[in-house]
């Protein structure tokens, strides 16, 4: 067992992760190690022959195999990777696509369901949020969809949180408020529902060339500047990733409102 990770498991010897989900099993390593690591389990769970990866709770796996334009690689340049070797255009690497379409599609038709004659219909939306130069806030009235709101950001949420990272901010910002929904809160999660119907396809990608001993784990960190009108506290933005020449593996990201009220945008970059 992995420690503080509940779930996960780790074999040193054949350098292979298990993660166990109820009766979903998902397992990444040499393939070596996947084959010693299966059979083993075989042995002591009645279960069926391992298949490629594919759909794992709620999200679409598929694995393939690309070049990468070397003038586009994620950390060309960076002194800490071993540099191409010259005259190398594209460099050959392993892909995982994470596909929520369908889970996001199941998000909309959720919201659809629960709001019943108070629906709307989408119109489109080039981002989640609302411009706040022209909205008008109604903070001080009671919101329709108060009732269901908790129901829709809850799914919408680990829709967030396994692939969608550009759904994190906006929907953390709504949960803050389920126990005081506003009219104002309405217009904002439509807004957001708006978004998510025209970007269904949206999807991440893990993109690996290099050895594992070429990579490092990149910690990236950011902060907006008193992004919140009500209390003018900030909000940190982390994502953390395997990177490499030509690798970025997404491990996971974070948005959250910080503790303090900053003041200067340098200032909430360094509390982040």
């Amino acid at each position: 067992p992995i420690p503080n990770w509940p779930g996960c498991f780790s074999h040193s010897k054949w350098s292979t992760i298990l993660v166990v989900y109820v009766d979903g099993f998902k397992m990444a390593g040499p393939v070596r190690g996947l084959k010693s690591s299966w059979a083993a389990i075989a042995k002591v769970v009645n279960m069926g022959e391992p298949a490629p990866t594919g759909r794992y709770l709620g999200c679409d796996h598929a694995q393939f195999d690309a070049e990468l334009d070397v003038s586009k690689a994620p950390c060309v340049g960076l002194p800490t990777f071993p540099p191409h070797p010259e005259g190398t255009s594209s460099i050959p690497c392993k892909v995982l696509c994470y596909n929520m379409t369908s889970f996001i599609d199941s998000c909309c038709t959720n919201y659809e369901d629960l709001c019943g004659p108070e629906f709307k219909g989408y119109r489109k939306a080039e981002t989640p949020f609302i411009d706040e130069a022209t909205f008008s806030p109604k903070e001080d009235k009671a919101g329709r969809l108060a009732p269901i709101a908790l129901k829709v950001l809850m799914k919408n949420l680990y829709a967030a949180r396994m692939s969608r990272f550009d759904l994190l901010r906006p929907l953390c910002v709504l949960a803050k408020y389920v126990d005081k929904w506003s009219a104002d809160c309405d217009s904002r999660l439509h807004k957001v529902m708006c978004y998510m119907n025209g970007t269904k396809t949206y999807k991440t990608y893990a993109y690996c060339g290099n050895r594992h001993e070429d990579c490092k784990l990149g910690l990236f960190c950011d902060a907006d500047f008193a992004g919140d009108r009500k209390d003018g506290k900030s909000t940190s933005g982390i994502f953390l990733a395997v990177v490499g020449s030509a690798t970025v593996v997404p491990i996971s990201c974070i948005s959250k409102e910080q503790g303090c009220v900053s003041s200067s945008s340098t200032e909430s970059e360094m509390v982040s």
